[in-house]
């Protein structure tokens, strides 16, 4: 009995030592097998990539086209070619489809005025589509002009996965797209959207300013006042901290979602595309994919904003009057690393500016304090890390933390003098030392 009670005990003292976060993987969580046709999870704050399954392949994805068609609109928006309080004509064509009940809509009048920033919520919060067939005629000519924009942004981002159809995400039956593809409709890698939704939220954050919003109350002081509730159940959800992004459906292959959800530290970007119609709880994998990163994954700062560069040895300096400088990192760099994993094995490697290089690498003076001296890059051990396209990918910019004048003629003769000394006693070492070996 007394060496019972003495295991118990030793089993009791190994569990209370025990780290309280263990590191569990996907297939542990059975992600791996959640039922849908592609999904991708990142860390939306720097584009890493968590999980991914067949996140290449091309799928249809319906109105997750909005997202792209919403960057351009704020990105019109910043380059001032329209603003937030633009009047928005009601053509024939948009009235008509925002009065198709059979897909997400607000209705809208020809007789009434609708800015842009209305727009862009009736589409935030319903995927409305009569609002986006409004914005797409206020930036372009016609259809096809609208696509070729997107397309454009795609290719800037050096994307290629995609086929588009319809700038709406409608089957192209609905009239509204271009092209051969009859009856088909957009299509992209789970990859590529997840980019756009990754450009979306780090390039114009106050979408989800509109995507957060549970109730609208659409044109709330006028005779026609319509009110709605988000497409996005998920909002209610307070334990998943689900703040918006898109919620949408395709014909071919069900129900496709983006999902974005931020707690002190990180926001993560869900993406499941390809939920079947026959699914009992549609947003099951996108949950089981949020609870993922945030029981799986901790957010460390690997090297901060304006700190010194420790991890550099030197930054040698060639015809300054100092022979090295003091630098700091321009950002921080951070990292979601797998829960209890502490032994963070990192290589770092200095680039210099070759704009700045001369000696042996040396960074030549004069140095102004802000100069761009050159780039970390970090690899890690343990783990490959991938990144989403643009994202910024493992390294951070370094530059001065003080100036360095150049120096004098004579300093700079007397320095030259001293190398070439150098350089023949080095040679005279290496000869000697080939002869005695």
């Amino acid at each position: 009995m007394k060496m019972i009670n003495k295991i118990l005990i030793l089993l009791l003292s190994v569990l209370l030592v025990l780290p309280k976060h263990s590191l569990v993987s996907a297939q542990e969580l059975n992600i791996e097998n959640l039922p849908a046709q592609s999904m991708m999870l990142v860390n939306g704050d720097n584009g890493q990539v968590l999980f991914n399954k067949n996140s290449e392949d091309l799928l249809e994805i319906g109105s997750l086209s909005k997202l792209l068609l919403l960057y351009i609109v704020f990105e019109q928006i910043e380059t001032e070619k329209i603003n937030l309080e633009d009047i928005v004509p009601i053509s024939n064509s948009a009235y008509e489809l925002s009065q198709d009940y059979d897909i997400p809509n607000v209705p809208l009048r020809q007789d009434f005025s609708y800015t842009v920033e209305e727009l862009i919520t009736a589409i935030a919060v319903k995927n409305s589509n009569g609002a986006a067939l409004a914005l797409v005629e206020k930036i372009a000519s016609n259809e096809a002009d609208f696509i070729k924009l997107m397309e454009q942004k795609l290719s800037e981002w050096q994307l290629s996965n995609y086929q588009f159809v319809d700038s709406l995400g409608l089957p192209n039956d609905y009239e509204t797209g271009v092209g051969e593809y009859q009856g088909q409709t957009n299509k992209m890698s789970a990859e590529a959207i997840t980019t756009v939704a990754f450009r979306l939220y780090k390039d114009y954050p106050q979408y989800l300013e509109y995507a957060s919003t549970k109730v609208l109350n659409f044109k709330a002081d006028t005779d026609d006042a319509f009110q709605t509730t988000s497409n996005n159940p998920l909002l209610k959800d307070t334990k998943l901290s689900v703040n918006g992004m898109f919620i949408g459906y395709a014909p071919q292959n069900g129900y496709n979602q983006v999902i974005s959800s931020s707690d002190q530290e990180t926001t993560y970007l869900a993406v499941v595309i390809g939920v079947s119609e026959n699914q009992e709880d549609p947003y099951y994998p996108v949950e089981q994919l949020i609870q993922y990163a945030k029981s799986s994954f901790d957010t460390k700062i690997i090297v901060k904003k304006e700190s010194l560069t420790d991890e550099i040895p030197v930054i040698n300096v060639d015809g300054g009057t100092r022979d090295v400088i003091h630098s700091v990192y321009t950002d921080d760099f951070v990292l979601s690393v797998p829960k209890g994993d502490n032994q963070l094995n990192i290589d770092y490697q200095f680039i210099p500016n070759e704009e700045k290089t001369g000696y042996q690498n040396y960074i030549t003076a004069p140095i102004d304090k802000g100069d761009f001296l050159g780039t970390l890059k970090m690899d890690f051990q343990h783990y490959a890390i991938e990144y989403l396209p643009t994202a910024q990918n493992s390294e951070v910019q370094v530059v001065a933390n003080e100036s360095i004048p150049e120096k004098s003629i004579f300093g700079k003769f007397l320095q030259s003098v001293m190398r070439f000394i150098i350089t023949i006693i080095e040679a005279i070492r290496k000869f000697f030392t080939n002869i005695f070996n």
